[in-house]
């Protein structure tokens, strides 16, 4: 009985010493959206986050520098969706064990007009 006790004292202080968190870490996941072709910082752009059940988790938009950050995250995978007036809508995969620092490039789209009518 006594060597039982002793193994529960060992793991109890193995938890507190080591910091483990018995009912999982709260992460957190940042980022940085930037244009593609011009390599400035996408301003104003959606942000989605959804889980592997593909449900929404959270949603945002960028800063005036292009970045993002989703808070109290648990570990596991998620999907990172980001779209803007002018870009071309991205997904990415994203396997969240420690907390993400991302920086994810996006291509703006073209608007071309196709007739153009001049009055004289």
């Amino acid at each position: 009985m006594k060597l039982f006790n002793f193994k529960w004292v060992f793991w109890v202080l193995f938890l507190v010493l080591t910091g483990y968190e018995v009912e999982g870490q709260s992460l957190s996941l940042k980022g940085k959206v930037t244009d593609s072709l011009s390599f400035i910082p996408a301003v104003n752009v959606n942000v989605y986050l959804f889980n592997s059940a593909s449900k929404a988790v959270d949603t945002m938009k960028t800063n005036i520098n292009g970045e993002f950050q989703f808070l109290n995250l648990q570990r596991g995978f998620y999907r990172l969706t980001v779209s803007g007036t002018s870009y071309a809508s991205k997904s990415q995969r994203v396997r969240l064990m420690d907390n993400n620092n991302l920086n994810v490039f996006i291509i703006p789209t073209v608007n071309q007009i196709s007739k153009v009518k001049f009055k004289t």
